[in-house]
């Protein structure tokens, strides 16, 4: 096994984060594309009898082979956090994608704040009890994770925080 120094480890890690913030700035441009293309119909000047068709139509033939559920997920992340709620895509990049995707469905201008803290540092399972519990609909109590068995909590390396 080769050997790896803190300073190497922490370069692959600075790496792969701008990595990982590139991938998700491009996720989000592509919803804005792909809500414009479906709003002016541009599919139809592309050779497609449907969005749809156009979309899971495979790159070789014109379209861009996504399926479903990630051209919904993709769409409704652009348009609902950068259309509607007009956050700039920079500033969800320190945000999961998988937890904007989870409280999509829940966030508005009321809520907005506290949603964004949430998605950002909380995970996925937490994040999703939490929509569950009502927290951001105003529903029941929030999902408490101090409460959760200890098989299922990890400390972070960084900062010491369990979670």
């Amino acid at each position: 096994m080769k050997l790896v120094t803190a300073r190497d480890a922490r370069s692959k890690y600075e790496r792969g984060l701008v990595l990982l913030q590139e991938m998700q700035l491009h996720r989000i441009t592509l919803g804005l594309v792909l809500v414009d293309i479906e709003e002016t119909n541009s599919w139809n000047l592309l050779g497609f009898d449907s969005f749809s068709s156009f979309c899971s139509a495979p790159i070789t033939s014109g379209g861009f082979g996504l399926r479903e559920r990630t051209r919904q997920t993709t769409m409704q992340v652009a348009r609902t956090f950068v259309l509607e709620l007009g956050i700039q895509a920079r500033e969800l990049l320190d945000i999961a994608y998988s937890n904007l995707a989870i409280v999509v469905p829940v966030v508005n201008k009321e809520n907005l704040e506290e949603v964004l803290s949430d998605a950002k540092c909380l995970g996925a399972r937490d994040l999703a009890l939490n929509k569950k519990a009502g927290k951001y609909t105003g529903g029941t109590e929030p999902y408490d994770a101090e409460n959760e068995t200890e098989r299922r909590m990890t400390t972070c390396p960084n900062c010491g925080t369990r979670f």
